[in-house]
């Protein structure tokens, strides 16, 4: 067998000088970690932006150390807008309540005569929009009395001399009519007694009262009367 002539195979030279040449790639160079200055950020997206993101940050530190050791834990932030935020574990007010009370039990104390006063306050609220209630319905019958009366004049002004409304009969009227009519007629009853009494207090002493309608003679009218049929 005829063995390979090894002297006939080139071997192509090693260019040394190319691997030279290749460089790694360059390495990003970063500033690493940079501690932020703390003071106010002047911008005021950018601060509600870093209020949102710190705000965040804080409720969840104050749920991890609540989860991890069983503390019970609350955080309360103010945003620079005057709006309030909370987080609490259980709950922010239990939490406060407790805090309140080891430190300062008048303190601790307060928020139940709070609920108290409120309570009060609401029943006081609910009678006050009662009556109110009740006073619109009373004047929204009093309109529409007002437009009833109006509207007879009317009738009775085109047809000529009639009878006064209160003496008119009230066959057709429903009964919530005749409820505001009856309404009507003790108002005027107690208008006309209370200017008869005007009237009598301006009247000489004779005339002293005014009791079931009746005009009631003074002792100096009696007096002088029974002289004149002495006299007779």
């Amino acid at each position: 067998m005829a063995e390979p002539n090894n002297n006939n195979v080139l071997l192509s030279p090693v260019d040394e000088s190319n691997n030279n040449n290749v460089l790694p790639p360059p390495v990003k160079k970063t500033k690493g970690r940079r501690r932020v200055e703390i003071k106010k950020v002047e911008a005021a997206s950018n601060r509600h932006v870093t209020f949102s993101k710190r705000k965040k940050g804080l409720f969840n530190k104050a749920a991890e150390l609540s989860l991890l050791t069983g503390a019970e834990t609350a955080a309360i932030v103010v945003s620079g807008n005057g709006r309030m935020f909370g987080f609490g574990s259980s709950s922010c007010d239990a939490v406060i309540h407790r805090y309140l009370a080891e430190s300062n039990p008048q303190a601790a104390r307060e928020p139940d005569r709070r609920n108290k006063n409120d309570a009060v306050n609401s029943a006081n609220l609910a009678k006050l929009r009662q009556q109110l209630l009740e006073a619109r319905r009373q004047l929204e019958e009093e309109k529409k009395l007002a437009v009833m009366i109006q509207q007879r004049k009317q009738v009775a002004a085109v047809a000529g001399p009639a009878e006064l409304w209160w003496e008119e009969e009230m066959i057709d009227q429903n009964p919530k009519e005749l409820e505001s009519y009856s309404e009507a007629l003790h108002r005027l009853k107690s208008d006309v007694e209370r200017r008869a009494q005007q009237k009598i207090m301006n009247l000489p002493c004779r005339y002293t009262s005014l009791m079931d309608g009746r005009v009631v003679m003074g002792e100096n009218f009696m007096n002088n009367n029974n002289t004149n049929m002495n006299n007779m």
